[in-house]
């Protein structure tokens, strides 16, 4: 049960930083150049994986199928 407490704090801390960014007004849209540097990369590395992933399935399965 104590993780579930601490899962609701993290979840009402995060919240409560999204509502402070959207707020605030510094004519960014309410992100830094470092925020959204950071989730692009976030997003280019899990795109990465997942192409990696897609690859090795393809190959394995081309690799598996029986010629003469």
């Amino acid at each position: 049960m104590f993780e579930l407490e601490l899962l609701k704090l993290a979840w009402a801390l995060t919240c409560a930083r999204i509502r402070e960014i959207r707020t605030r007004d510094d004519g960014e849209g309410g992100y830094s150049v470092v925020e959204v540097a950071v989730w692009i990369g976030i997003f280019v590395a899990a795109a990465i994986i997942i192409g990696g992933i897609l690859v090795a399935k393809g190959r394995n399965k081309a690799n598996s199928i029986q010629t003469q």
